[in-house]
């Protein structure tokens, strides 16, 4: 028999049995390493743990041999903050925590961190099962591990395959081939770009708008009825040059002397605007007619700050609706 080698455990053996005849699965989650407890031995079918065990983690991968669909091989990665011991024995458990098959192992030293050097080691176990569809495996999804012709097959796909920008990559003898870029094609920078790169001053293409009198942009805002007024030497702002207002005049608010006066609030007018006034009438004919004489009474407005004043020559006996636009 050989030195070393891998058998399925007891319970190993009838786990997988029972799981066949009852159309379950012995779900394999665990791998496991230890150091033998401290010698060479051989493992038997009853044991139901390792000796020495040193280290367990999540199965990183496993194979199935294209030989034989039973054989199936496991492997785990210990990783490089574990040792300071020496792997004699592997052994994986299912998820009820079941030793379901053990091997020994060859001396291999797991160098510890505080021996100056720390490696990941990647070790592996087959299973030789009567029904590998009774088992299944929980494989690690963040462990990466690739064969050498694994990697040298990406290797070769990127040498032959591989693009810089819009350019298609080349290899020769083994070398991969950069062309230099020029006004149509990404590549690598020529010296004499190099030069030319170092020649542009820095932030050069930090462009900033000038903000003396003359070079100012349209402001933000603005809205119906406004229009850009001069505000400050090669500064405009929106403002509005266009009004409405609705007044009234009651009959009961002209003042009781010659000449009448009234004087109402009217919010948003200034003393500078220069109103146009008209009247808005009633629907009754003589009711219109009674307010048009009476308007005609008027003959004078005043705009104030947040204040509107007509004069009229006789005292109109009406209220009167008015309505004042205003154009600046």
């Amino acid at each position: 028999m050989a030195k070393y080698y891998s058998i399925m455990t007891n319970v190993g053996l009838a786990a997988t049995a029972n799981a066949a005849v009852l159309g379950k699965k012995v779900n394999l989650t665990t791998f496991a390493v230890g150091d033998g407890g401290g010698a060479f031995y051989s493992p038997v079918p009853t044991m139901t743990a390792l000796k020495g065990q040193k280290w367990s983690g999540t199965i990183s991968g496993y194979n199935v041999s294209t030989d034989s669909p039973n054989l199936i091989s496991v492997t785990g990665l210990i990783p490089s903050d574990v040792g300071g011991w020496t792997i004699r024995e592997i052994g994986v458990f299912d998820d009820q925590e079941r030793l379901i098959a053990i091997a020994n192992y060859p001396d291999t030293e797991k160098i510890s961190r505080d021996d100056g050097v720390s490696t990941e080691i990647q070790v592996g176990i087959e299973l030789l099962l009567s029904n590998a569809s009774s088992v299944t495996i929980s494989v690690d999804p963040t462990m990466i591990l690739a064969t050498k012709a694994e990697v040298n097959a990406v290797k070769e796909k990127a040498l032959t395959s591989g693009k810089l920008g819009s350019t298609l990559l080349t290899v020769a003898d083994n070398t991969l081939i950069i062309p230099a870029a020029d006004s149509t094609h990404d590549g690598y920078m020529t010296k004499e770009q190099a030069v030319k790169l170092a020649g542009i001053d820095d932030n050069a293409n930090n462009y900033i708008h000038p903000t003396n009198a003359g070079s100012k942009h349209i402001p933000a805002g603005g809205a119906a009825g406004q229009a850009l007024m001069w505000q400050a030497d090669g500064t405009t702002k929106w403002q509005q040059v266009h009004y409405i207002f609705d007044v009234k005049l009651p009959a009961s608010g002209w003042s009781s002397t010659v000449p009448y006066t009234q004087t109402v609030n009217v919010t948003g007018m200034t003393a500078d605007m220069l109103p146009l006034v008209g009247i808005v009438q009633s629907a009754d004919v003589d009711a219109a007619q009674d307010e048009r004489d009476d308007f005609g009474a008027i003959i004078r407005v005043d705009s104030g700050n947040g204040t509107f004043t007509a004069t009229a020559s006789s005292k109109p006996s009406k209220n009167l609706n008015l309505q004042i636009e205003v154009n600046i």
